[in-house]
């Protein structure tokens, strides 16, 4: 049904509605020349660490303590790793994507507490310049390279849990009890998106993945695929980057105040 249509009927029935001048494509051109010169407000602080150290979850309690984020992979509907996929669903489109993050700038930069004059320090998770299927606009991306880069370590064990519950869907106190049981719609998406690690496995690895996974020993399923594809691949990627700042820490409360600090200190 062709939009003007559309527009017509709500308003017949008394939904009040509006029509976008010049219609989708006009406000995608709008985006694209719009966009470039809105992130020119936005100086990027990019938290960079290894898989399970929670970036997600420290980008929603700084979201949640008031400083300004924007999240690439909730954009994307996608974790941007291999297994990012799991427990998400269908992942957004590139449309669907950039228009996310386009809003949620621009919500940034016309905020009442910034003024037209100031440039605006926004926190953002460290990413390829694909997030699954989702190509990172060139200008985005740019703007996020050449920001303030931050990198962070914790222990093992940590990132463990933290991607436990996150890919899982366990919460932290039932995890801790280590009475739980993972649904199995879950189990069958990840084990499916774990199978197209062949291509990066040898033989011997992927019998290793498959007989954790069959036994429910999924932290030490977690541990071996971060030891042996994650880290790994990670390394290598973080070589393009020179940090402001690289912490090794012990909990998750100490990356928040870490992340807290280097805001202020900008």
């Amino acid at each position: 049904m062709r939009s003007l249509t559309v527009h017509n009927l709500f308003n017949s029935i008394g939904i009040k509605n509006y029509k976008l001048e010049k219609g989708f494509k006009g406000y995608r051109k709008f985006l694209r020349d719009t966009f470039p010169e809105i992130l020119k407000k936005i100086n990027f602080i990019v938290i960079h660490g290894k898989t399970g150290i929670g970036k997600t979850k420290i980008l929603n309690m700084l979201k949640e303590n008031g400083y300004p984020v924007i999240d690439l992979e909730y954009a994307a509907n996608h974790r941007a790793s291999f297994l990012g996929g799991v427990n998400l669903g269908e992942q957004n489109s590139q449309k669907q994507f950039e228009s996310i993050v386009f809003h949620d700038v621009m919500n940034i930069v016309y905020d009442k507490k910034f003024s037209e004059q100031e440039k605006i320090n926004v926190f953002v998770e460290g990413e390829s310049k694909r997030i699954g299927k989702i190509i990172i606009p060139e200008y985005i991306f740019n703007a996020m390279e050449n920001g303030i880069h931050a990198c962070v370590d914790l222990p093992m064990d940590i990132r463990v849990k933290t991607i436990m519950e996150d890919y899982f869907n366990i919460d932290e106190k039932t995890l801790a009890c280590g009475n739980y049981k993972v649904r199995e719609d879950i189990l069958n998406d990840f084990r499916e998106s774990m199978m197209l690690l062949r291509k990066y496995a040898s033989n011997k690895e992927m019998n290793e993945y498959v007989t954790l996974f069959d036994q429910g020993k999924y932290e030490e399923l977690f541990q071996l695929l971060m030891e042996n594809y994650y880290d790994p691949k990670y390394m290598n990627s973080m070589k393009r980057h020179n940090f402001r700042k690289e912490l090794s820490l012990t909990s998750i409360d100490e990356f928040f105040m870490e992340m807290k600090n280097l805001y202020n200190l900008i």
